[in-house]
């Protein structure tokens, strides 16, 4: 029959893995969600960049 000790043993070890693999999911998904904030506002500044980029040329152009 088993003691209470290895069964809070136990039971204190499927805790914890269970937390593991809760904090393991929540930072892929935090890292997926970091992942693709950083692509979107690396396009918004390369589209800014562009348009900086034809501004300047336009006016290059017509002489301001």
């Amino acid at each position: 029959m088993r003691r209470k000790g290895s069964l809070f043993v136990e039971e204190m070890l499927l805790l914890f893995l269970a937390i593991g693999i809760f904090v393991a999911f929540a930072l892929a998904v935090t890292g997926i969600i970091k992942g693709a904030l950083g692509s979107i506002l690396g396009f918004k500044n390369e589209t800014n960049d562009l348009l900086a980029s034809l501004i300047n040329a336009t006016r290059h152009l017509i002489g301001i």
